[in-house]
Parts: structure tokens; sequence; C-alpha cells
């Protein structure tokens, strides 16, 4: 199965999500915002980033492009509640900048592992 890396700063549902992951048979390294995430996969890569967009000291946006430049084969999945503005103006805005694919919140657990299986 593939490895993944889950960046975002709601713990639970990093946590919920990272179980997920793995009771599907994936390896999962986890983050709690873009700044440690991208500190982490720059020792150990993964080849699948699934990150929330709004986060403390490095957003989603900044993460997706930074990742995207350095490594573009990376399949990478953004992850928004919303906030200051529409949540489809967010995945828009993470589109234009690398994600493969862009979920709202809430979204159903079967939701995300199509989505990730649509990319691995």
């Amino acid at each position: 199965m593939a490895k993944i890396m889950v960046m975002d700063d709601d713990t639970a549902l990093r946590e919920t999500l990272c179980s997920l992951l793995r009771e599907a048979g994936h390896e999962v390294i986890d983050a709690s915002d873009g700044k440690q995430g991208l500190s982490l996969f720059a020792r150990e890569p993964s080849d699948v980033v699934i990150t929330d967009i709004r986060m403390p000291h490095v957003s989603g946006h900044d993460a997706i492009l930074k990742l995207r430049n350095a490594f573009p084969d990376l399949k990478i999945i953004a992850m928004t509640g919303g906030g200051a503005v529409d949540k489809e103006l967010y995945c828009e805005v993470a589109q234009k900048l690398g994600a493969d694919r862009t979920l709202t919140k809430p979204f159903d657990p079967a939701e995300l592992i199509s989505t990730l299986h649509s990319l691995i």
C-alpha cells in the first residue's frame, strides 16, 4: 500500500484520519501543521500528502506549492472546512497550486479512501 503523510492542526481529526488510513493498510506519518509536515517530508518522503488548508505556521496552500515545486509527481489531497472565505474557493486555490484532489469537511471516511485510491 501507500506511504501517506497527514498534515492537520486538528489533533482529533488527524488521529482519526491516521487510524482510518492504517486500518486500510497504509503506512502513515502525521504532522500537526505545514511547517512540521515539510520538515518531516524532507527526511522521510511519502507517496501521498493529505493536508488541511488552514493551519498555523505554514498553510496547506504554502505546503502544496512547496511540495509540488520540489516533487512534481507527488500526489496531494487538500481538505478544508472553510473559514474566512467559502470552502470551494479554498479548494479552487489548492488545485491551482497543485493539489490533485480536494475534499470539504466534513466528509465521509469512504470518500477519503475512494479519493486516495483514485490517485494510487
